[in-house]
């Protein structure tokens, strides 16, 4: 977590950040209590969200569930890597953090590539705004309607041909054969270094701080391949970012909505249509990392692909992947022979229409499937209601999902209830699963009452083990929890944090921590660390009954096994009351 910044400086600077004066930068901070509360940044909402917790180190979003400590705040706010936060905050706290010699010169080797790309991207836009040798480009421009204006935003630019030109000028400005192609712009051949992109139109990459990482080139004309993008390197891979978010974050923030789009003149286009939330993916099918990047900027995606079968089948592949990382997905469908770059040349106002008439994913894929499947047979129906089911099985609110139960069963002549049936059928699960999951819970539930009253600690000790917590990756946390010695003041979020093994755990744990005071005691504490001690004994009891009885029956067990004595004292634990 700490990209080689070792813990104990992490964990100092964390100590010396007044976590509410740097928040208090960025937002406007409202004191409740001991507390205070905001406006979230990261959505948009009219009733504060994001909750603030300086004791206890941390904040936490109640709406859209992310939360850390001050560096993960500022890490979100100014799109800056962890180990660049930190660095920036032990600064101003008066820490001098130490740096291997293998990390400075890490740390030399990336700037340098950072300014041999910025170098490249300003080369190329040069040639394109005002060299002879841009003019094809330029032209190319004014026919799809780009301005100079847009051009410059993007940064637009132009390889020229011939393929050697910019090995020179690398080579020229001090950069090494190794440096160029390990940045990915020049290209190993036979006849020496070469440059990746010639004769097309490029357009740069950037992270979400606006620092170029790569570059996509156009090819005019019929030459094949039509799009050529840089390879990923080791400090760029394209499932990783998104085309344009270095100017669409702010918009998309504040707007609470993105527009996803398939190439980089969707992005342009749209852009100076009037739609600056645009972004794209990068020359390959959406990701689960872009839509994570996405997520931290809005709740609200709308796909906006092209209208074709390739384009229909994309949108669906997304809309399940942006779901899964929790956005809620809409639809806008372009006109039959349109796609969002030529409508927002065309008619930017249809493109308005269409994007604010967008509709959900179930809605979207029922109007897809209804113009391809005949509904008037009863095969036709069981094949569309296969292929529909399953988008609204995966909606999580209850309201929406009975809505679009009533809409297919209109469109399909079957029953709400027949429908709801299927669905109940479709989601079952072992019972073993649904045990665990209310499991959970309680392990929570423990975790934060005793990190908010640690006093509590040395009773849930004598009760429990690490190895009773079912949860893999909350075991961690109780074994940092029960290691600690006497103390009053509440654990705070900093001291859990080398504990963690998920990334994804780290607003999970926040929205634990930073829960209202309940209204327990320490009869409540000792009450769930029994329930979990049961249920870990139990589970074991499951197990070496079926291990003990059948050995036992055989005749093949003594009864001074130590197998058989350990299924005996948790029989008589319970009392009898297990199943014999």
């Amino acid at each position: 977590m700490s990209s080689r910044i070792p813990e104990a400086t992490v964990d100092e600077i964390l100590r010396r950040c007044d976590l509410v004066e740097v928040m208090g930068r960025y937002v406007q901070l409202r004191r409740t209590g001991r507390k205070y509360v905001a406006l979230c940044p990261f959505h948009q909402e009219k009733t504060p969200s994001l909750h603030v917790d300086p004791e206890k180190g941390l904040w936490h979003c109640f709406g859209c569930k992310v939360g850390g400590t001050v560096l993960t705040f500022v890490q979100m706010m100014e799109g800056l890597n962890f180990r660049e936060v930190a660095l920036k905050m032990a600064a101003e706290v008066g820490i001098q953090v130490e740096i291997s010699r293998q990390a400075a010169a890490e740390d030399s080797r990336r700037e340098r590539a950072f300014n041999l790309l910025d170098r490249v991207a300003g080369y190329y836009h040069e040639l394109l705004l005002r060299s002879p040798l841009g003019q094809s480009g330029r032209e190319y421009l004014a026919e799809r309607r780009i301005s100079r204006e847009t051009a410059e935003r993007f940064r637009l630019g132009w390889a020229p041909g011939g393929g050697r030109a910019l090995a020179r000028k690398l080579e020229k400005a001090g950069f090494s054969r190794r440096e160029s192609l390990e940045a990915g712009v020049l290209v190993e051949r036979s006849s020496g270094l070469r440059d990746l992109l010639r004769d097309r139109l490029v357009f740069p990459i950037c992270d979400t701080q606006g620092r170029v990482l790569a570059f996509g080139g156009r090819a005019l004309g019929d030459v094949q391949p039509k799009y050529l993008n840089s390879p990923d390197s080791a400090f760029y891979s394209k499932r990783m970012h998104l085309y344009g978010i270095h100017l669409a974050r702010g918009p998309i923030s504040r707007g609470d909505q993105a527009v996803l789009v398939e190439g980089y003149f969707d992005v342009v286009s749209l852009h100076q249509a009037g739609f600056p939330r645009t972004v794209a993916s990068l020359g390959t099918a959406l990701t689960p990392e872009q839509a994570n990047l996405l997520h931290r900027y809005t709740r609200t995606a709308v796909l906006a692909y092209d209208s074709d079968p390739a384009g229909q089948q994309a949108t669906l592949k997304g809309a399940e992947i942006l779901e899964e990382a929790g956005l809620r997905v809409l639809v806008a469908t372009m006109p039959e022979g349109e796609d969002p770059d030529s409508l927002a040349r065309k008619n930017p106002e249809a493109l308005t229409e269409q994007i604010a008439a967008a509709v959900g994913v179930v809605e979207f894929q029922m109007d897809c499937l209804q113009r391809r499947i005949d509904l008037s047979t009863p095969e036709g129906k069981e094949d569309f209601v296969r292929e529909v089911l399953p988008s609204i099985g995966r909606i999580r609110d209850s309201v929406r999902q009975d809505a679009y139960v009533r809409r297919l069963a209109y469109r399909t002549a079957i029953s709400e209830q027949r429908l709801h049936w299927r669905l109940r059928r479709s989601r079952r699960k072992p019972e073993p699963v649904r045990h665990r999951a209310r499991a959970f819970d309680v392990e929570e539930g423990l975790l934060y009452l005793c990190a908010a009253n640690p006093e509590w600690i040395a009773v849930v000790r004598e009760i429990i083990s690490v190895e009773m917590i079912s949860r893999e990756e909350m075991r961690p946390l109780f074994s940092a929890l029960l290691g600690l010695g006497e103390r009053k003041e509440p654990v705070t979020l900093a001291e859990f944090l080398p504990h963690l093994q998920e990334e994804g755990m780290v607003s999970r744990l926040t929205e634990i921590l930073a829960q209202e005071p309940l209204q327990s005691t320490v009869e409540d504490v000792r009450k769930l660390a029994v329930l979990i001690r049961d249920r870990a004994l139990r589970e074991r009891l499951e197990v070496l009954r079926e291990e003990v009885l059948p050995t036992l029956n055989a005749g093949q067990m003594d009864l001074e096994d130590p197998l058989y004595q350990e299924y005996f004292q948790l029989l008589r634990h319970f009392h009898g009351r297990a199943m014999q």
